[in-house]
């Protein structure tokens, strides 16, 4: 039986790890998809006829509220006054 030098016992070591190594490298050419993030589709939404008309009333009702409390407190600001 002959004595197996240093060299001789790591080099099969060597192919498995280069061929595990070149393996591994030509998997990874296989993934496929984006390379890219991708942007966000924008939100659309559609407004019903109903909701918009809704909407508007809502609105005039809170706009003509904060007229009403404007106007009251222009009033106790004047009667603090006198």
């Amino acid at each position: 039986m002959t004595k197996r030098t240093r060299t001789q016992w790591q080099w099969p070591f060597i192919k498995v790890s280069l061929l595990c190594l070149a393996i591994g490298m030509v998997v990874g050419c296989g993934q496929k998809g984006p390379l890219y993030l991708p942007e966000p589709e924008p939100e659309t939404t559609q407004i019903k006829p109903a909701d918009s008309e809704q909407a508007m009333h809502e609105r005039a009702r809170l706009e003509q509220s904060l007229l009403n409390n404007q106007q009251l407190q222009l009033v106790q600001e004047e009667h603090a006054k006198r």
